[in-house]
């Protein structure tokens, strides 16, 4: 005999129109501490802050490292190179370079820029491929 499912309600904003709607968790196969994302079928609308810390997450997991230049900021380096993400209105984007007088002055070429409804792995397999 099958156990009990168990199923958590939220309350969810949507990010595009704000109205609040019902998400339901089955507890068996996922746990949620906090609701951050709106779930749009198979894909999430990720907010800005949480891409931008799963892509510095995997910078920090595949060995970069982090370090403030004057005027641009956090950056991340590896092996010569220089990484940092931005997040803007419609789009984040990751961007490079292998010049530190560069990096230090905000001159970075933009990877290709994506959408924010795109999925954790997704994220991380864009910085694997710029990194590895």
């Amino acid at each position: 005999m099958c156990g009990k499912i168990e199923v958590t309600t939220e309350w969810v904003c949507c990010p595009v129109c704000e109205n609040k709607t019902w998400l339901q968790i089955r507890t068996d196969t996922e746990l949620i501490e906090k609701v951050t994302n709106w779930k749009l079928g198979k894909v999430l609308l990720m907010e800005k802050a949480d891409v931008k810390a799963v892509v510095e997450n995997r910078f920090r997991e595949l060995g970069a490292k982090q370090l403030e230049l004057y005027p641009s900021g956090t950056c991340w380096t590896m092996n010569g190179e220089f990484f940092k993400v931005s997040t803007l209105t419609d789009f984040w984007v990751l961007e490079w370079t292998d010049n530190h007088s560069y990096a230090s002055n905000y001159c970075f070429e933009d990877i290709d820029p994506m959408p924010y409804d795109i999925s954790e792995q997704e994220i991380i397999w864009q910085v694997d491929k710029l990194l590895l």
